[in-house]
């Protein structure tokens, strides 16, 4: 998860917002509860609070 969100801050600096929203929805697709991708967390109050914070920030990127 942490490279993920590296590698989205990392576009960021850069200023390629796409690469960056691109990195984000990846992680969500291992954060939604579907089995494909499998999740990378087990349901829970932490799990739903960082996606939820995933599409804050996919949301504001795209606003950018």
């Amino acid at each position: 998860m942490s490279n993920k969100l590296n590698a989205a801050a990392n576009a960021v600096k850069k200023g390629d917002i796409d690469a960056a929203v691109e990195q984000l929805l990846s992680l969500h697709e291992k954060l939604d509860g579907n089995p494909a991708p499998k999740d990378w967390m087990v349901e829970s109050e932490e799990k739903n609070v960082l996606r939820d914070e995933i599409d804050l920030l996919i949301e504001l990127l795209l606003l950018w």
